[in-house]
Formats: C-alpha cells, structure tokens, sequence
C-alpha cells in the first residue's frame, strides 16, 4: 500500500494517508491473516520523505505499545465485530480485541466467552478492567474515568484489549 496516492516517490502527491488509517489498515489485514507491505519510496536523492517518516515513527509508537496484538497474529474465528472491532489471537487462549474508535465508557462484545476469573487488560494500561458476562448482552468490560480523557490513554489509535478465552 502507498503512503499516499503514488506508488514510489512522486514530488507533486501530498495526499498523504494518516497516521489512524495506516494503523487501522494494519489492524484489518492482520485480523485476516494478511501481511501489510507499506511503499514507502525515497526521492532521487534517496531521502525518505518527512511525511512518511512521521507516519512511520507513529506506527512505531503504536506498536511499541501494541505489538503483540499484531507479530505473528493468527486469524481468530471471526476477525470482527461491527464496524469498530478486529479480533486477533495468538493461537494459544489469547484473544485481542481491537478498537478502531475509543469505546467510552465500555466495550461491549457479543463474540467473545472470556475464561472464568481470568482478567482483561487495555496493552499498556497497567491495572485488570473490571468485566461481566451476561448471556444475553455478551461481554462488557469497563473502561476507567482517567481513561476517558485523551491524554491518558495508552496511546492515540486502536485500543487493544487483551483476553484469554477458553
């Protein structure tokens, strides 16, 4: 995928893609077992441009708080829910549920069965979120009041919750 909308470097595309959609595309593919190849292409002096440098130390960052959801994710047997939610596993009781949008105050997940008395944790929040399960609405896991303001969360896209099933 091009960071923009030229395949390689091109002087005249400033249409660059935004940090979020890079990170959201991201997401989606590896949800459905897919590689993400970005196109990132220098110009004839062989400089990478700034754009695609911000862009790329944003993934970083993301990733940095993130990755585990992603480096080597398997398919889970869904890879969403609505529009918001991707789902990666690491194959081993671990599910991630990613969303593309800050839930709120809760995250409810119709598709999810968490391991009893086990805990859910935001990736790079450190306390357990507190959770229910109810048949009929599914999962619901609670998201702090210090988390409701941007500044406090863990980072700036794509919120991972991180769950083990049975």
């Amino acid at each position: 995928m091009t960071m923009n909308d030229t395949w390689g470097y091109k002087k005249f595309d400033h249409n660059w893609k935004s940090t979020e959609t890079l990170i959201h595309n991201l997401v989606d593919i590896a949800a459905k077992g897919g590689n993400y190849l970005l196109n990132v292409g220098p110009t004839s002096e062989g400089i990478i441009p700034p754009p695609s440098v911000e862009r790329l130390a944003e993934m970083g960052d993301w990733m940095r708080v993130n990755g585990e959801a992603i480096y080597g994710a398997k398919m889970w047997k869904h890879y969403r829910e609505g529009e918001t939610i991707r789902y990666t596993s690491n194959g081993a009781g671990t599910l991630y549920a990613i969303s593309l949008e800050w839930p709120g105050d809760e995250l409810n997940l119709k598709l999810v069965q968490p391991k009893e008395g086990s805990e859910i944790h935001l990736l790079g929040y450190e306390k357990p979120l507190s959770w229910s399960m109810d048949a009929a609405n599914g999962l619901l896991i609670q998201l702090p009041k210090a988390l409701q303001e941007d500044n406090n969360r863990p980072c700036k896209h794509a919120f991972v919750f991180k769950i083990e099933t049975e």
